[in-house]
């Protein structure tokens, strides 16, 4: 299978789960999101993208993920 076809497949998965699902590459930033997860965290694809996954994570929580972004770093801004 070429890998568009895979890369199609796979995007075709995300938007038709009914739960909120995110990507995030190794850095922790926000690769692709289905559209339940547009609906539950009040942005767009486009306005997360590139945007490190802490940053919707509430401070009490962040300990509870596990992300290269989370450990070792200063407290970021939340997006607003």
């Amino acid at each position: 299978m070429p890998h568009s076809a895979l890369k199609d497949g796979f995007r075709q998965l995300l938007d038709a789960a009914a739960d909120a699902m995110l990507v995030v590459d190794g850095r922790g930033d926000v690769v692709v999101l289905n559209p339940e997860a547009e609906r539950i965290f009040g942005f767009t694809e486009t306005e997360l993208a590139d945007e490190p996954l802490h940053r919707l994570i509430p401070p009490r929580f962040r300990q509870l993920v596990r992300s290269p972004k989370v450990e070792g770093e200063a407290d970021p801004d939340p997006i607003t």
